[in-house]
């Protein structure tokens, strides 16, 4: 499935890997995620991450700092330690395919030079664009007596964005609110107005989308 970030965020892999073994599985876990224009994989994780490293614009990397043993289906789930600045190394229109090497070593002084267990590419995985998610205007639905507060949201990615709104009324969060965003619109968001818990009088009524 293509993910498409705007040029103005950052990347930033999680990989999760499970033990489908009978025996546990112990050592430092760790892997490496390239980020460019990729050969396919060979099959083999070690000439994959030796190809993938002189072919990558950039990479990311996590590591355990210590030991881990992981049982018998077990999944562990490892996130990225360096999340990359898509502008400092793409352009609008860019694509990217994404490699990603993991491994278990067995010592802290080894880890991403010995263990390599799997390797997987995934060919045009990134799509970099002038995408964004935000918030275009708030009103209430009348001046005296209001039922609701109307949000406007514009979505410019091209697939449906799930949109987290986080209503600050006189600079403290009071409520927020989930709602999908179809691709490439507009749509209005409406929240009771009961759920704001307003008291008598004006109000300084804020509204951003949740990272």
């Amino acid at each position: 499935m293509t993910t498409y970030i705007s040029i103005n965020k950052k990347v930033q892999v999680t990989v999760k890997v499970k033990n489908t073994g009978e025996e546990n599985i112990k050592g430092y876990f760790w892997f490496k995620a390239y980020y460019g224009s990729l050969t396919e994989s060979t099959g083999d994780p070690l000439a994959d991450d030796n190809a993938w490293a002189s072919q990558a614009d950039v990479s990311d990397s996590y590591e355990d700092s210590a030991e881990t043993t992981l049982s018998p289906g077990e999944i562990k789930t490892m996130t990225g330690s360096n999340p990359v600045a898509v502008a400092d190394y793409y352009s609008d229109g860019d694509t990217i395919d994404v490699g990603v090497v993991v491994g278990v070593a067995p010592s802290p002084d080894m880890v991403g030079m010995e263990g390599h267990v799997d390797s997987l590419k995934k060919d045009d995985e990134i799509v970099i664009g002038t995408y964004e998610l935000g918030v275009v205007s708030v009103n209430f639905s009348s001046y005296e007596n209001p039922s609701t507060l109307d949000i406007k949201v514009k979505n410019t990615y091209p697939i449906s964005k799930t949109a987290t709104i986080n209503i600050y009324v006189d600079g403290a969060l009071t409520h927020h609110v989930s709602e999908t965003i179809n691709a490439s619109s507009e749509q209005t968001v409406s929240v009771n107005v009961s759920d704001l818990n307003l008291s008598k009088g004006e109000h300084f009524v804020y509204c951003e989308i949740a990272e």
